[in-house]
């Protein structure tokens, strides 16, 4: 009886048993892996008539900052959150029979507006989200040490499930599984010396887990 008394006056002291309404702001980090279904045409002046489907394994990390707002009505939470993040997710293919070409995807930045809706357990908030998301990344073909490089912004849409933490009546953690689908988006990177252009148009897929921390205000 006494362990369980101080553990309700640990969690009435520490954990959110108001509600979780409110603005709040913080930081967060992931790791990614996913796909590019690519189809590039080799410039006609060099190659012509070349087309080639090389699917692209990508891998990478995330980082980035949150801000958002929670309203609580009864047990249901709806919030919105925008979110930026800087990633190095990437991946190359070299076509065969091409003098040793690579083709080449470096993400850059990743932003996203997600909406949420949850069922809170006092201090814990599991959630299904979804929104809008953009990826932006330099598409590359190279015959080293020559590269030709061009950059892209591919639009989305996000899909996922989570759950926040309150640590106390300000902080909270959250993890956060996402699945991101990307629509077709075409490239032209330019022909340089040494190096044939492409015209590639990229169908991008994502899946990313990711931690945060925010404080409320």
């Amino acid at each position: 009886m006494l362990a369980l008394s101080a553990t309700a006056a640990f969690a009435a002291d520490h954990g959110r048993n108001d509600d979780w309404s409110g603005f709040y702001a913080g930081v967060h980090g992931g790791l990614g892996s996913g796909s590019d279904h690519s189809v590039f045409a080799i410039d006609p002046a060099v190659v012509p008539s070349i087309t080639i489907k090389p699917d692209i394994g990508l891998n990478g990390g995330f980082a980035g900052v949150q801000v958002g707002f929670d309203h609580q009505m009864g047990g249901f939470v709806f919030g919105v959150e925008g979110r930026i993040s800087s990633t190095n997710l990437s991946g190359s293919n070299a076509p065969a029979g091409f003098g040793g070409a690579i083709d080449k995807v470096n993400g850059k930045y990743e932003a996203s507006l997600l909406g949420r809706i949850g069922y809170a357990f006092d201090g814990f908030l599991p959630y299904v989200t979804a929104g809008v998301s953009a990826l932006n990344y330099d598409r590359q073909v190279s015959v080293p040490p020559a590269v030709s490089s061009a950059n892209s912004t591919a639009a989305g849409f996000s899909i996922g499930i989570g759950g926040k933490f309150a640590i106390n009546r300000r902080l909270e953690l959250f993890a956060e599984y996402l699945h991101t689908g990307y629509a077709l988006k075409t490239t032209k990177t330019p022909g340089i010396p040494a190096v044939f252009g492409e015209t590639i148009h990229d169908t991008i897929t994502t899946d990313k887990v990711l931690f945060g921390i925010s404080r409320r205000f």
